[in-house]
């Protein structure tokens, strides 16, 4: 969206959680709440809400020479941390 005064932005969320696209008004007295909602996927909300999805957790894992490498986890909805079981696991370099 393009505004000559710079008064209005969009704000688009891609995720971890249901992507959305919201209009706000520069000056609001309010910032949190949205001038309009472009796009809220309250349809696929309401579909997924019958899946178990994976929590999200970001972590810096030190490499060594004080380098870090962010990295991402998705983890099952109830995992067992106990080290008992053991989970297929992918990665995205």
């Amino acid at each position: 969206m393009h505004c000559l005064r710079f008064t209005y932005y969009t704000l688009i969320c891609k995720g971890p959680g249901v992507p959305y696209a919201q209009v706000h008004y520069t000056y609001a007295l309010r910032p949190s709440s949205p001038l309009l909602i472009w796009e809220d996927n309250q349809l696929l909300r309401q579909e997924l809400e019958d899946y178990d999805l994976p929590n999200t957790q970001d972590i810096d894992v030190p490499l060594g020479n004080g380098f870090l490498a962010l990295v991402r986890l998705h983890l099952p909805k109830r995992i067992d941390r106990s080290g008992r079981l053991k989970y297929p696991m992918l990665l995205n370099v």
